[in-house]
């Protein structure tokens, strides 16, 4: 029987086949070597099949194919078949620098306790230039660990996690696989959309320390335009994966007022986050209209209401709601014209 490597690099594949092969391509160029590659293909609809097929007969990927069931059912997918002692995830739209596992492998060795390792990550648009993300209204954006000046931190960083996800992407990371193996359910779950990667986190740190790695590790593929596209869904989400620990760490009183102390925080955080997104939606309105903005606008201020309806009492989102309500009308009356 061959002799497991050791780290299984896994990489979830849905609509990306314009990136995957230069994806795959940044792993191939690494100078750690001593890795497979597992490609789960979420029932992409796209040519992604096509484009992973001289990967496959050339044997430089083990592939798996399924019918689209979400990006965190991929990854635990991916995982199920792992064989290396550690474990590496990537987007199948991400790039990875070249000494990238090198440095990661050596801070996790240096750290035998550690569960999992974690770096730096710089940006880069749809053509692959380095990239400074902004807010949407044309201010810098800081990101966790995005920067020499903005590091994340070594040991028990348990606490550092309730008050804001530290890993803008699992891409970042490099994983113990016992560590995986021990979790009590499936790794990522699929009943948190889009931020099944933050539960992973909680989970895998209530086991042990993490170790910081001060190096650049993920170019992640920054699509501007799809910022605010999900934004109510995802606020409701991390909500909803805060009660989950809440419960999860009833035995751990530390940990549970940790996690109690950053719902209560989120909530707030959810409001501001929510009402700028709809501004955002409200002020793109009055440059074009689109049905989307105006469904979207309103479904993140209904959202602000549901889960801070005290922050909500104030000029500001009335003010919002007024003019949302204007921008729904007047697309009405744009469309019954062009009838």
């Amino acid at each position: 029987m061959a002799t497991p490597p050791r780290i299984s690099i896994v990489i979830p594949a849905y609509s990306h086949a314009d990136y995957i092969g230069m994806t795959l391509d940044s792993v191939f160029q690494q100078t750690f070597t001593d890795y497979e590659v597992i490609v789960v293909n979420d029932g992409s609809p796209d040519d992604t099949e096509k484009v992973l097929k001289p990967y496959i007969a050339a044997g430089k990927i083990v592939y798996q194919g399924q019918p689209n069931a979400g990006v965190a059912t991929a990854r635990n997918r991916g995982i199920s078949m792992a064989r290396g002692e550690l474990v590496a995830l990537l987007d199948d739209d991400d790039l990875w620098p070249e000494y990238r596992l090198e440095q990661m492998v050596a801070a996790i060795d240096g750290m035998p306790e550690a569960v999992m390792a974690y770096g730096s990550i710089r940006f880069i648009d749809r053509a692959g230039a380095d990239l400074q993300p902004d807010d949407g209204a044309g201010n810098p954006r800081r990101l966790p660990c995005d920067g020499p000046d903005n590091p994340g931190a070594s040991g028990d960083v348990y606490q550092n996690f309730t008050r804001e996800n530290q890993i803008v992407s699992p891409g970042q990371t490099l994983i113990r696989r016992a560590a995986l193996l021990a979790i009590d359910e499936p790794p990522c779950d699929p009943g948190i959309w889009g931020a099944d990667d933050w539960d992973l986190w909680f989970k895998l740190l209530e086991q042990g320390p993490a170790v910081y790695v001060d190096a650049p590790c993920l170019r992640y593929r920054f699509h501007s335009g799809n910022a605010s596209r999900n934004a109510a869904k995802m606020q409701v989400n991390v909500l909803k994966l805060f009660k989950k620990h809440i419960q999860r760490q009833r035995a751990h009183p530390q940990r549970r007022a940790w996690l109690i102390d950053g719902y209560e925080h989120l909530k707030s955080h959810t409001y501001s986050h929510l009402c700028h997104h709809a501004w955002l939606d409200l002020k793109s309105c009055s440059e074009y209209y689109h049905n989307h903005l105006v469904k979207t606008g309103f479904m993140n201020l209904w959202v602000c209401f549901r889960v801070a309806p005290r922050e909500c009492m104030n000029r500001r989102f009335f003010s919002l709601c007024k003019g949302m309500a204007h921008a729904g009308w007047y697309g009405v009356k744009r469309k019954l014209r062009l009838r």
